[in-house]
């Protein structure tokens, strides 16, 4: 069956296409097309081969079943200790059977294999850190996520992120111009209680890159001015790029492992052209995930 005009196995690679997913309102056109989307069996399970690694295979072997993992996760407290949201039993259910059928699944269980991934954990790791053995829950539905990205399988707002990266480099339409000129008005707003206050761009041999979360860019342009600030008094020798400055990836939460990979890139890039002692970023939990 043709794959859908918004659900497809292909990423958002231009800004038409972004927009264009955009203008589906809720995904109403989206989740209809994604009733009827095709499995690619045979690629679906090349991946497993090719990227599940003994890591992975040692936790979904190793687990004990002690249930120490159900008490830390909130999910699982919240839905009456339904057990179906016991951490373990959520990974079993999805990768383990990915696995044990190699990969020959329908659309019906890649739904739920995407509603587990993204509904019924958010990857925060607070299992693992109750797990006897270690096993990481937050890296083994990172990797799930992917397997449904490349199926097509991936909440509609999670496949918009991912493009917004692909397109702009950013997990918002934020060009590198947008960035350098709203970081130099917000500066420029605060100079006269500032004297001396600038923000330096692309500067090399810099004590500090600093990076930031577009939604700062386009949101909360204060922040941008606070961290100006916060440097200048402190005397630091700073620098931003105007090219690799977005440290955050929703691709990561998508599981859009090229664009993830490539975002990453983007920013070890402007550390290599400016060569400063170190990166500092923005608050910003899943940035240093």
């Amino acid at each position: 069956m043709p794959e859908g005009k918004f659900c497809n196995k292909k990423p958002v690679e231009t800004e038409e296409e972004l927009k264009a997913l955009l203008g589906d309102t809720g995904g109403k056109q989206y989740y209809e097309e994604m009733k009827s989307l095709d499995i690619d069996h045979e690629l679906l399970w090349k991946t497993i081969q090719n990227t599940l690694k003994s890591r992975m295979k040692t936790w979904l072997e190793i687990c004990a079943h002690c249930g120490m993992c159900a008490d830390s996760c909130f999910l699982y407290l919240i839905n009456d200790q339904d057990p179906r949201q016991v951490p373990a039993y959520k990974i079993q259910s999805t990768l383990g059977e990915l696995v044990k059928r190699k990969g020959k699944v329908d659309n019906e269980f890649m739904h739920m294999v995407m509603e587990t991934a993204w509904a019924k954990c958010t990857c925060c790791n607070r299992c693992g850190m109750y797990c006897p053995h270690g096993i990481d829950m937050g890296i083994m539905f990172g990797y799930v996520r992917g397997l449904c990205y490349q199926q097509g399988f991936v909440p509609w707002e999670m496949k918009i992120g991912a493009g917004m990266h692909r397109v702009y480099r950013a997990q918002m339409d934020v060009t590198d111009e947008d960035f350098v000129e709203t970081f130099e008005w917000m500066v420029e707003e605060y100079e006269e209680d500032y004297p001396g206050l600038e923000v330096p761009v692309d500067k090399e041999g810099a004590d500090i890159l600093y990076t930031v979360n577009a939604r700062e860019v386009k949101h909360y342009p204060e922040d941008l001015a606070e961290a100006a600030i916060l440097f200048h008094l402190a005397g630091e020798n700073w620098t931003v790029p105007t090219s690799g400055w977005e440290q955050t990836s929703l691709a990561m939460f998508a599981g859009d492992w090229a664009a993830c990979k490539m975002q990453v890139e983007h920013v070890y890039a402007a550390m290599e052209r400016l060569k400063p002692k170190r990166m500092v970023g923005t608050e910003c939990g899943h940035a240093h995930r």
